[in-house]
Order: C-alpha cells, then sequence, then structure tokens
C-alpha cells in the first residue's frame, strides 16, 4: 500500500486537488478491493471526495465539521468578533 493508501486508514484523505493522478487511481484500486471506501464529506463549507478506512461514516463527519465552525462561529459573535 502507497503512503496516501496507509494516510487514509489511519485519518481520512479528502481530495481537494493534491492527490497525483497516480495517486488517485491506487486509491480506487484500494477501494474496489474494499480496503478503504469512499465517499463525499470533508472538512467545511463544500464536501469533496474523501478516501477513509471501511466503515467509515462520512455523513455523521461531515456534521461534526459543521457543527464545529458553527461552535466557532458562535464563540465569535459571544466576544463582539463577527455579528450575527
Amino acid at each position: 500500500m502507497n503512503e496516501r493508501g496507509k494516510q487514509a486508514l489511519v485519518y481520512t484523505l479528502a481530495d481537494i486537488g493534491q492527490l497525483t493522478a497516480e495517486d488517485r487511481r491506487e486509491l480506487e484500486r484500494y477501494v474496489r478491493k474494499g480496503w478503504l471506501s469512499k465517499g463525499r464529506g470533508g472538512p467545511f463549507p463544500l464536501a469533496k471526495t474523501v478516501y477513509a478506512r471501511p466503515g467509515f461514516d462520512f455523513a455523521a463527519d461531515r456534521q461534526r465539521h459543521i457543527d464545529e465552525m458553527l461552535e466557532w462561529h458562535r464563540m465569535d459573535v459571544a466576544r463582539g468578533v463577527v455579528r450575527r
């Protein structure tokens, strides 16, 4: 397994344009073999293609990112840094 595949098993790997064509081919091969899963998710605001370990809950991870961003926004509003 290449370095990107190992990274996707331990963490998640969002394809935000930094992957080479060879990286994508390898990751797709791992998805076909069942070693990785592929879905839409990742950091807020735009959902990206994400590679992760099999059984990863992409929707829950995406919601966690959104909730975290909203919490930071609420703290900024409370401190008067930004308006509602």
